[in-house]
């Protein structure tokens, strides 16, 4: 764990350089920001019972109070070492999104949202040629930011929301309405053995699906469940 702490934390102050401050993407409704903890949280990766790694999210807010933003660092390891960093930036009131950063061995991707269009340049983080895009798209919001709408929207039993993401490079998805709505309530318990109240959400993500067990109480996601085809792949914290 030392390890992956030492690699989010250096990830974080490579790629917040640069960030861009201005505020484009569309602002999320009836989100309250104030529910997304700061620190690391820490999930084990498995399907059918095998650990294939761990994700491992680390958000903080860094600016002015009146133009904060979410910083949201998500790493990712798998069992054979490889690793992938993703790190989001948008407004730490509205989860608009801003900026998104992914390196992923030698590949540098990253995705800057303006007021007309999602700019994307992919290259090779030694210095290698860079391709670059232009989506022409407003108020899109990165698929990076689902867990942080899902733990921070009003969660009810009739809670319904659609949103437009874009799911940046290696995906080929681009620009894809989702809808997010709880299908319950159930009553789980954490790996410290106690009892939580959670609110059932599902996203019907272009993967096949992801579901989030959402604890009603402090709002955190004490486990999900994503689709990829046919296999579920399950974090648990």
């Amino acid at each position: 764990m030392t390890t992956m702490r030492a690699v989010i934390i250096a990830s974080t102050a490579c790629l917040v350089v640069g960030a861009a401050p201005q505020i484009h993407a569309q602002a999320v409704r009836n989100v309250d920001t104030k529910w997304l903890r700061t620190g690391v949280d820490t999930f084990k990766v498995s399907y059918a019972g095998n650990l294939l790694g761990h994700g491992i999210t680390s958000r903080s807010r860094s600016g002015p109070t009146d133009a904060s933003q979410l910083v949201q660092v998500y790493t990712w390891r798998d069992a054979q070492g490889g690793w992938t960093v993703d790190s989001l930036f948008a407004d730490a009131r509205s989860l608009a999104t801003v900026r998104e950063v992914r390196l992923d061995a030698d590949t540098l991707t990253a995705v800057t949202y303006t007021p007309t269009a999602i700019e994307v340049s992919v290259g090779d983080r030694k210095g290698g040629p860079v391709r670059k895009a232009l989506v022409s798209a407003s108020g899109v919001l990165s698929s990076a930011t689902l867990d942080a709408i899902v733990a921070s929207s009003p969660l009810s039993s009739t809670f319904a929301r659609e949103y437009r993401f874009f799911y940046a490079p290696p995906s080929k998805h681009g620009i894809v309405p989702v809808r997010v709505r709880v299908t319950g309530a159930e009553r789980i318990t954490d790996r410290a053995g106690r009892e939580r109240e959670t609110w059932v959400v599902a996203a019907a993500t272009p993967s096949g699906g992801t579901v989030f067990w959402v604890d009603k109480e402090t709002r955190a996601i004490l486990k999900y469940d994503t689709r990829e085809g046919p296999a579920v792949i399950e974090f648990r914290r």
